[in-house]
């Protein structure tokens, strides 16, 4: 509850999201270490390349996520402005510092 950009003088409660819900105690324990550790992602790689299909997560939607983080830098490096997206410079924002 309440609005980021307008902070509070008192700390408000942290309020989990978790594959149960809003608000709930985590319910698949198991996937989320899975997914954690990596081994849902890659059994589904190898499902993919055996299947002749695309995985859940391909090359670009990794691209496109690569490219939000660089954003971030970006942004970062110039003082908090706006950036555009796709990026100009497609140099590692980080290494301009």
């Amino acid at each position: 509850p309440g609005n980021p950009f307008q902070p509070t003088g008192k700390p408000r409660p942290w309020i989990p999201i978790t594959t149960s819900g809003v608000g709930n105690p985590e319910g698949n324990a198991d996937l989320v270490g899975q997914i954690h550790n990596h081994v849902a992602p890659v059994r589904d790689l190898i499902k993919a390349v055996q299947d002749d299909r695309e995985p859940l997560c391909g090359a670009r939607d990794g691209a496109a996520t690569v490219e939000m983080i660089f954003g971030v830098f970006e942004s970062h490096r110039q003082g908090g402005r706006a950036v555009a997206l796709p990026l100009k410079e497609r140099d590692h924002p980080l290494a301009k510092l």
